[in-house]
């Protein structure tokens, strides 16, 4: 667990630097107050850290907006404008029933934090040089762990505007967030068995995303489909195996896995722009190219020398445009606080 939080702050760190970074640069887009904000306040350390103290606070109330956001605009809202007369036992038998469709089939299929593409994965791993199974264990801690408290407050929001019982509700978070769980090791497994990355197949994200939204709110026409999401989300003896199965995999994901080989098929997949690989053997094979049509020319011998070259200055400004946005690179290696600069 020692490893897990160390490695989480440095990731931590990495996403607030940047994230400071960018709220300095598009202040400095201002029309007034961007005048007020030099280029020097990117090595401001003691000002960087007061807006990343900030910074950290917007991004929990972020989360949780975006829970309240998601149980609001997908299952509440529906339930009050399109019910009437309807008792609170089958408000809550319709939200189980919408909540196992949406969050339960849907999401657990086109959403996987283990092959998950994105641009702090790659940053933190191919950059910054973090052990991939370090990251993902660090990753998949702190996911769940705010899924649980995002969703949980949200759930007893929902509970106490249709006056759920609240604490059956939270027990239906607790069994999502183990299902979830499962889910990250199916996904896992399906990848190391047979190389497929089922999150990045649009046939299945697409197929996923409109059976289960097909049936999460047909029970509002006059079709009368049966509620049978509520049926299993309260099954007490399936809770209790969803959630010893969740601690299991869990357990096996968070000690035993090792994630280096999915990490790399992910980031090595990426944008073409932040993936060094792909750009050099474009650049390869542009130069092999050149290297057959001029022979003969005296200064061919330069061409994979000037090439590299220039590849590398578009490469580090690229970088540096992703995590540095309008900071000028000479800056850069002026500071000796790596963390605090970027």
């Amino acid at each position: 667990m020692t490893g897990i939080f160390s490695t989480f702050s440095r990731m931590w760190q990495l996403q607030m630097i940047t994230l400071v970074n960018r709220l300095i640069y598009f202040t400095q887009k201002l029309p007034f107050a961007g005048n007020l904000i030099s280029a020097q306040t990117y090595a401001a350390f003691r000002t960087k850290r007061t807006i990343g103290t900030i910074a950290v606070i917007l991004l929990f109330v972020a989360g949780l907006l975006e829970s309240l956001l998601y149980f609001g605009g997908m299952f509440a809202l529906p339930m009050l404008l399109w019910t009437e007369n309807v008792n609170r036992t089958e408000h809550f038998n319709l939200l189980l029933h919408m909540y196992f469709c949406i969050s339960g089939v849907m999401a657990g299929v086109t959403s996987a934090k283990v092959l998950e593409s994105n641009k702090m994965k790659y940053t933190s791993i191919r950059l910054m040089r973090i052990n991939p199974t370090k990251y993902m264990r660090a990753m998949l801690f702190y996911r769940y762990t705010t899924f649980f408290i995002y969703q949980g407050i949200a759930m007893t929001l929902v509970a106490v505007l249709f006056k759920f019982p609240m604490t059956h509700a939270l027990l239906i978070v607790g069994m999502m967030t183990f299902w979830r769980v499962i889910c990250e090791f199916l996904h896992l497994a399906l990848f190391k068995w047979k190389g497929i990355v089922l999150v990045q197949k649009t046939w299945a994200t697409s197929l996923s995303m409109l059976l289960a939204l097909t049936f999460a709110y047909l029970p509002f026409t006059k079709l009368n489909l049966p509620l049978f999401g509520s049926v299993i989300l309260d099954q007490p003896w399936l809770m209790t195996l969803i959630s010893l199965s969740g601690v299991m995999c869990g357990y096996v994901l968070l000690k035993y896995t090792d994630f280096t080989s999915a990490v790399c098929a992910v980031t090595n997949h990426a944008d073409p722009l932040l993936n060094p690989e792909i750009r050099i053997a474009d650049l390869q094979q542009r130069m092999v190219q050149s290297k057959d049509h001029d022979l003969a020319r005296p200064s061919s011998s330069n061409l994979h020398v000037n090439e590299q070259s220039a590849f590398e200055k578009r490469d580090t400004s690229n970088y540096t445009k992703f995590l540095l946005p309008g900071i000028p690179l000479s800056s850069v290696h002026r500071s000796t606080d790596v963390y605090w600069l970027l």
